[in-house]
């Protein structure tokens, strides 16, 4: 063991000192090595509850690091605060060791998308592991599959990481002494591995959660229960998002899915909506709106199902496991590997810093080609120095191409590019030609440029390729703010610095006209080339799903919206009041959520600025 190795390992940063052990290793065999160390010194995990695992990062924080940790997206987070105290007693020359190799660390996970294309993301990658295969194999069949490949210097880390894993769980109590190591058999076996391998991950996304663990449910009555622990798991972890199919074999899970959820933030729950689609299905996503949970949001599976062969490469036997990973980006799960988000463009940005419409089309063109090239440099970085070992073994198909998870071995492979200002910068042109109508009150001319904008933009982004196909999205998480502070005033933000729009649909607080006038502005987009995805958040009266005859408006107003065209859209439904008061009184509101830039978010924990701009948001009456 070198002396780095050895530092690391004297304070119990195991997880670090596996990757020094061998400096002259490639970096696979280095985080693999991590990897390995880390779990050969975690100590066994108690078996808590109905799913085996509990609390925060419950599989990377059995050893308690303070320095380095493990993190889903890029391999390690380091706490620079922690490295100066661990160092303060060292030697010089042990403390100059201890910080050449957290710059190391720190150089590994570098994102390469410039600050101005970081709109929602540089290089982010949120993924849905393989949990379905996993279910059926056990990790002993992953290492049966990976002992029939050659010891390579790509197979042979994954091979010692894959002993590692069973080797630990082997050593773990109750069911988790079984699975995932076992092909799961009963219903708490299947949640325990799924729960085991989603700690794994880094406790990121779900995928299609209804049809996979749905297959073991056989009306189980601790169910309900079970799930409730599961979404407390996600809240606690801050974890993403879960697509239910609502596949008519597993409807009755799917429906469990929703009740279980009720006054849990977590996890992020989006639904399929078709022609198909029950009375019961909607009654109880009706139920969870009016009880002031703003999920599950709503999908048109004819939208996806109709634009993703045309617009990725996915092969008709995929195309049923599209799902969302993060917020709520278009993926495959456990097949796909998708900058989510890559990079994106702040319109309003480009068109405030253009002399002309005309100049800002070449403008916008040239930056969505720039920000492309931007995600291909980084995309070329991390494939090289910032390999992911766990995802490499759980996205098919990486080990049968011998290709790592970040150097496209995934079966799919693409990115999301981010649009932010999209209506901010509609409204700034219908000014600049003398329009008084503002986006989202169905103005035909105003509408006209909506069209024109996004059908350019779109069409640009996805004419590129980066790893990848491109796919165009609208998410603005709660960033909306912040994009907007380095923007003078336009129409609708009064002030300079003031945020951008939160979605697709109007400026908070300027749509005037009625939730019809809102969706056919909406549809002018046009809303199904925006595949990555485009989130358009509706804020309703609460008298809305008071009663059968008000819950059948709302579903005519967003099936026509859907048969329309329409994506993808997000419902918060709580009265002004109770947004006055929780924004003046927050401590007596902790658990009000609302529904911002792609997940739900309990209002309080929200900054004063988007407190306020939720606060606008036109509530609206069918």
């Amino acid at each position: 063991m070198n002396r780095t190795a050895e530092l690391f390992n004297n304070l119990g940063e195991y997880y670090a000192a596996g990757f020094f052990e061998d400096e002259n290793a490639p970096y696979n065999a280095r985080v693999a090595t991590a990897i390995v160390r880390h779990f050969e010194h975690a100590p066994t995990p108690e078996f808590k509850g109905y799913c085996g695992l509990q609390g925060y990062q419950a599989l990377w924080r059995l050893n308690r690091y303070k320095i380095v940790n493990y993190d889903y997206n890029c391999g390690f987070s380091v706490n620079r605060a922690e490295l100066n105290k661990a160092v303060q007693d060292m030697t010089p020359f042990d403390r100059t060791l201890m910080e050449r190799a957290v710059n190391e660390i720190s150089f590994t996970v570098m994102r390469l998308v410039p600050q101005r294309y970081a709109i929602g993301g540089n290089g982010w990658i949120h993924c849905v592991p393989n949990y379905e295969r996993v279910l059926e194999e056990g990790l002993l069949g992953y290492k049966k599959r990976l002992d029939a490949k050659p010891d390579s210097d790509f197979h042979r880390p994954l091979k010692q990481v894959m002993d590692a894993l069973i080797a630990f769980f082997n050593r773990c109590p109750g069911l988790l002494g079984r699975v995932p190591n076992h092909p799961a058999k009963t219903f708490q076996e299947a949640l325990v591995s799924i729960v085991a391998i989603w700690y794994l991950d880094g406790c990121d996304s779900l995928g299609r959660l209804d049809n996979v663990l749905g297959k073991y449910y056989h009306g189980e009555p601790e169910a309900y229960d079970a799930l409730r622990e599961f979404w407390t798991l996600t809240d606690v972890n801050t974890a993403w998002h879960m697509y239910l199919a609502d596949k008519p074999e597993h409807h009755d899970f799917t429906m469990l899915c929703i009740k279980a959820q009720n006054g849990i933030r977590r996890p992020n729950t989006g639904i399929r909506i078709d022609e198909n689609t029950s009375d019961e299905t909607w009654q109880t996503i009706f139920d969870a709106w009016e009880a002031h949970n703003p999920t599950p949001s709503l999908y048109n599976d004819a939208i996806y199902k109709e634009m993703l062969p045309q617009l990725t490469d996915v092969s008709p036997e995929d195309l049923e496991h599209y799902a969302m990973g993060g917020c709520t980006e278009t993926m495959f799960e456990g097949r796909s590997q998708v900058g989510s988000i890559d990079a994106g463009l702040n319109l309003l940005e480009i068109y405030r810093n253009s002399d002309s419409y005309e100049s800002f089309l070449k403008s916008l063109k040239y930056h969505v080609k720039t920000a492309c090239e931007a995600v291909v440099i980084n995309h070329q970085f991390a494939a090289k120095y910032n390999p992911a070992i766990i995802r490499t073994l759980f996205v098919d198909d990486c080990i049968d191409k011998g290709r790592d998870f970040r150097d496209c071995g995934a079966r799919y492979n693409g990115s999301v590019i981010n649009l932010a200002g999209a209506t901010d910068t509609i409204n700034a042109i219908a000014t600049d030609r003398g329009i008084k109508a503002m986006f989202g009150n169905d103005n035909p001319e105003v509408n006209a440029i909506a069209h024109e904008l996004y059908d350019f933009v779109f069409k640009e982004i996805t004419s590129q390729r980066t790893y990848g196909w491109c796919l165009p999205s609208v998410i603005l998480l709660t960033t909306y703010a912040a994009f907007g502070r380095y923007i003078p005033a336009t129409a609708g933000r009064t002030t300079d610095g003031a945020p951008l729009a939160d979605s697709s649909g109007a400026y908070q607080g300027t749509d005037l006209k009625g939730p019809t006038s809102l969706i056919n502005s909406v549809l002018s987009i046009p809303p199904k080339c925006g595949l990555g995805t485009l989130i358009f958040n509706l804020r309703l009266n609460v008298d809305m799903l008071k009663t059968p005859e008000k819950r059948a408006i709302v579903k005519s107003l967003i099936t026509t919206f859907f048969k329309r065209g329409g994506m993808q859209i997000q419902v918060t439904i709580v009265d002004q009041d109770t947004l006055r008061k929780a924004f003046e009184k927050p401590e007596d509101y902790p658990n009000l959520m609302v529904r911002i830039g792609g997940f739900s978010e309990y209002y309080t924990r929200l900054d004063r600025t988007l407190q306020a701009e939720i606060l606008k948001r036109t509530e609206h009456c069918c």
